[in-house]
């Protein structure tokens, strides 16, 4: 990738946050001046998650016209652009989750827990799949000599 393509990709990256654009949720690459969208498009807002064919047209036009990009590809898996630039929505598909592989997996959720460090008696968040705390371990500071 030249250097060229970097400061294109970056310059992409920084007009679809300018459009509110969920960008954990998108791959953006370019080479040789060509852009390649994929992924899942989401608005970061709360009100107007959804993006609609409107916002769409004009996010577009506006990466289309940034210094070096020849040509912008989308490889979405929620919209759709012909050849002529007209938007279809996709079948319904929810957004990737990004957080927590395990609930995704269908295993239990990760919870939090409190691990005692030895040394210096601080206590640290741990997450883990287990849900009971773990046990302090028997050690000299445990037993006591009388």
């Amino acid at each position: 990738m030249s250097v060229e393509d970097n400061q294109i990709t970056v310059t992409v990256r920084r007009a679809l946050v300018s459009s509110w654009v969920d960008i954990t949720l998108v791959n953006v690459r370019s080479t040789r001046g060509n852009v390649y969208i994929s992924g899942h498009l989401k608005r970061m807002t709360h009100q107007h998650a959804d993006m609609y064919v409107k916002l769409l047209q004009t996010m577009d036009m506006s990466l289309r016209r940034l210094k070096g990009v020849r040509d912008v590809r989308y490889i979405l898996d929620n919209w759709s652009r012909d050849i002529a630039g007209f938007w279809t929505p996709l079948k319904s598909k929810e957004a990737p989750a990004m957080a927590d592989s395990s609930a995704q997996a269908g295993g239990a959720p990760k919870t939090p827990q409190t691990v005692e460090v030895e040394d210096t008696g601080e206590t640290l968040a741990d997450f883990t799949g287990d849900a009971a705390p773990p046990s302090k371990p028997a050690g000299p500071a445990a037993t006591s000599s009388t």
